[in-house]
């Protein structure tokens, strides 16, 4: 405050403003997040979509209402929904690469006064501060536009929630058990580190899993 002021003879020193660890540390994230084109473009692609695709259902509505009539009553319409917007989920791995993106500084976290567990969470707390609204705005979106019952609609918000925490967790852990802190650049490790690869393919590949079960059944 003092080098920010040129000398007065009346200045008053006053309450600075502060955040609380836990603000300043997710405001960090989301300064990182935000601010990285190649990390927002990325990641971020999939809250995109999923705005995108919630927003269509509804503009678009007539037009998808015409084409599940033609495909027939048994088209499996709420379970490829859950798949549409899990899908989206998968290709947002904001977690997977936030370990490795601190790099040569990452001491500098580790030193701070909080415990190892209540960094990770903030991190991946992140990226569901991100993802669950979108997630929550697509499905009602979608539930809205094919008129599902409210059962259905139930449904579709819960599994498609749980898998975002899932995968938010799971980029969490595969960021700690594949870190790139002596990548050149933040675009070795967004692109082509080994945690984001698996955070990505390996969702997807349980969203095959899923529905080769629901096929066989």
């Amino acid at each position: 405050a003092f080098a920010a002021r040129s000398a007065r003879n009346d200045y008053k020193l006053s309450a600075q403003a502060a955040s609380g660890q836990k603000k300043a540390l997710l405001a960090k994230e989301a300064k990182r997040f935000f601010g990285t084109p190649t990390y927002f473009w990325n990641a971020g692609l999939g809250l995109i979509m999923l705005l995108v695709a919630g927003v269509a259902s509804l503009v678009m509505q007539a037009r998808l209402l015409e084409f599940v009539d033609l495909m027939g009553e048994g088209f499996p319409l709420m379970p490829l929904s859950a798949m549409v917007v899990c899908f989206c989920l998968c290709i947002t791995p904001i977690a997977a690469p936030s370990v490795s993106l601190e790099g040569p500084y990452l001491w500098i976290l580790r030193e701070a006064p909080l415990g190892g567990n209540t960094l990770l969470w903030i991190k991946t707390g992140f990226q569901l501060l991100l993802t669950l609204p979108c997630t929550v705005i697509a499905g009602l979106c979608i539930s809205i536009a094919f008129g599902f019952s409210l059962r259905q609609g139930a449904v579709l918000l819960i599994a498609t929630l749980l898998f975002a925490i899932g995968h938010a967790a799971f980029g969490m852990l595969m960021g700690l058990c594949f870190p790139k802190l002596d990548a050149v650049n933040e675009t070795v490790v967004i692109k082509q580190s080994m945690a984001t690869v698996l955070a990505m393919f390996a969702s997807m590949a349980v969203l095959g899993v899923a529905a080769g079960f629901y096929y066989l059944g």
